[in-house]
């Protein structure tokens, strides 16, 4: 009897240890799992930081290429170390109106890229070409980048002080970037060479009415209407609400 007690008692903990030898090596295999299946994630980076996609990449060098020989860190376009290097790969002899022609076209069917390239071969081949500033100013625009935009305008009114249209963009890439009395200011420059010129009366109505100065809004709304310029329609409502029209 007591043998038999002897043998089933040994049996017992001999499942106990079975059982509990199970469970650790359950556990053991869950954390190794867990282990490699950590090991195989990626590393996160923390913070917003973002690798570049190959096309991004692409766009940058191409947009980059095609802006190489000019400068415009000093606020006025200007000539850098490779403007030599650029113009001896076949380009020094190219008719500055042929290149001024193409680039118009170009922008006109939204090839901006290209049009910043021939745009800068026609300033490098020709550094008075006052249009040539202007059409890189305009791409520039389309491109986002106001602060080189603002520099080619600025380059163009220092060749061609009178040209209006381009002091009129000037003042429309100082306010996209923020700097609003300076587009009052460049814009009061455009009314004052050329009082004709409808589209500035338009939008010096809009900035002084965004600056308070309801008295001078309407003064322009008035002269842009006179022009036979409509303001846009929900802009008068918005003006009246604030000082009654005189």
């Amino acid at each position: 009897m007591r043998v038999r007690k002897r043998w089933v008692g040994s049996v017992v903990i001999g499942v106990v240890v079975l059982v509990f030898s199970t469970v650790i090596l359950m556990l053991v295999g869950t954390r190794e799992s867990e282990k490699a299946h950590v090991l195989s994630e990626p590393l996160v980076v923390s913070g917003n930081a973002k690798a570049a996609s190959p096309i991004e990449d692409y766009r940058q060098a191409r947009y980059l290429d095609a802006i190489r020989g000019l400068t415009y860190e000093s606020g006025f376009v200007e000539l850098d170390t490779n403007a030599q290097e650029v113009l001896g790969e076949g380009h020094a002899g190219e008719d500055v109106d042929a290149l001024l022609e193409r680039g118009a076209e170009q922008l006109e069917h939204n090839m901006v890229i290209e049009a910043l390239e021939t745009y800068t071969l026609a300033a490098l081949v020709d550094p008075t070409a006052a249009s040539a500033y202007e059409g890189l100013g305009r791409a520039f625009v389309t491109k986002g980048k106001t602060e080189n935009a603002i520099a080619s305008f600025r380059t163009t009114l220092r060749v061609d002080p009178i040209l209006t249209e381009a002091r009129y963009r000037l003042g429309a890439a100082y306010w996209m970037q923020g700097d609003f009395q300076e587009a009052v200011d460049t814009w009061q420059e455009v009314v004052d060479l050329d009082s004709n010129h409808a589209r500035t009366h338009e939008r010096l109505a809009i900035a002084l009415y965004y600056m308070s100065d309801y008295q001078g809004s309407w003064q322009h709304v008035h002269a842009a209407e006179a022009l036979g310029y409509e303001v846009p329609p929900q802009f008068r409502p918005l003006l009246e609400a604030q000082m009654a029209e005189p």
